[in-house]
């Protein structure tokens, strides 16, 4: 598509306007439309004259969405991070400081998914301590906020911190939308998700069976969003031993995200690696084996080999292989998981140590 060429009178507007364009062709769904007039306003504004660090960081914001509805969140976090810059340039104040909060909340977010927890912590505190000073406290961006710190706050192992966060989002989201609109259905999804991580099952599946009556109310059975908390509740009932529910749970969440996302999805991945859990649990070594290794290569094709969620999954193949005496190769995926853990996590982090605890034991010493 051909993009008009801008009224000279006025750049900067035109500049606005096509910003206002690529949002609406996104809301749509038209990625290619709306990434196509967010490059043009880019382009406009670096031939411009003069500080436009307010218009460049909105502009990287729009082609950072795009980049996130198509799953490349690296490529997201490196416009997060321009507008981030942008905005630092800018002297401090109260309208200034609340852009601030937000772009830093995006970045953080992006750093997340793509496994840069460090910086992600460090973006969502600096985003959390703006939000705070300068911020509405009910404003539903503080709420997306909160409740995306605290997934970080879940993969780290910091779940006390992360449970208080969560209560914080839901308490404002409760505010907006009452306690079982779709808004809220994410939040009880996550303080499952935390107790889940956390090992406290008989706690995390009162939030992820709400979490689930709240989808198939606003969506219906078929919509990936219900699937993906079907899966949630099922990851709970594999540690409290339910397993008949739990592998019907899966087993619908799967086919699902296969007919909506095709094979090579994230999704996909995640659901694999708590099935294996299930085969494994269920005596069905074979069978975990083989979902295990899908999973590790799809997520090595989807998130990269060094993100720390491949190391959850080469610790999990290289423990099931000690136990059946498979020693060399559970010494390879242990060894690789270290790795990843303490490039994504840090030498002392308690992950990173239950995996050279493994690899101690398999070594004798």
């Amino acid at each position: 598509m051909t993009t008009p060429r801008p009224a000279l009178s006025n750049p900067v507007e035109f500049v606005r306007t096509l910003r206002r364009q690529a949002a609406a062709q996104l809301e749509k769904g038209n990625v290619r439309q709306a990434q196509s007039r967010a490059e043009a306003a880019l382009a406009l504004l670096r031939d411009m004259p003069g500080s436009r660090n307010i218009e460049l960081a909105a502009t990287h914001t729009i082609l950072a969405r795009v980049a996130e509805r198509e799953n490349r969140h690296s490529v997201a976090a490196e416009h997060y991070e321009k507008a981030v810059t942008e905005l630092e340039s800018l002297p401090l104040g109260e309208s200034v400081d609340r852009v601030r909060a937000w772009a830093y909340s995006n970045f953080g977010n992006a750093c997340r998914l793509t496994g840069r927890y460090f910086e992600a912590r460090e973006a969502f505190e600096k985003a959390l301590a703006l939000a705070d000073a300068h911020c509405d406290p009910d404003d539903e961006r503080l709420a997306w906020l909160l409740n995306n710190f605290a997934v970080l706050c879940k993969y780290t192992g910091k779940f006390e911190e992360g449970r208080a966060l969560y209560e914080r989002s839901l308490a404002i989201t409760a505010k907006h939308t009452g306690p079982l609109q779709r808004r809220a259905a994410p939040i009880f999804h996550n303080l499952g998700g935390i107790a889940h991580a956390a090992g406290d099952f008989e706690s995390a599946e009162p939030f992820a069976r709400r979490a689930l009556l709240i989808r198939i109310s606003t969506l219906g059975e078929e919509h990936p969003d219900t699937a993906a908390e079907k899966a949630g509740l099922a990851a709970i009932l594999l540690g409290l031993k339910r397993y008949d529910e739990a592998e019907t749970l899966l087993r619908e969440a799967l086919a699902v995200f296969e007919k909506a996302y095709g094979r090579e999805h994230y999704e996909i991945a995640s659901n694999l690696n708590n099935l294996a859990a299930l085969e494994l649990a269920r005596g069905n070594a074979a069978a975990a084996e083989a979902a295990w290794r899908e999973a590790l290569a799809l997520k090595e094709r989807l998130i990269g080999a060094m993100h720390p969620e491949i190391a959850l999954l080469c610790r999990n193949l290289g423990v099931m292989l000690a136990e059946q005496g498979r020693r060399a190769e559970a010494v390879a995926f242990l060894e690789r998981a270290h790795a990843v853990a303490v490039h994504g996590y840090g030498a002392e982090h308690p992950k990173t140590l239950k995996i050279v605890e493994r690899l101690k034991s398999l070594s004798g010493e």
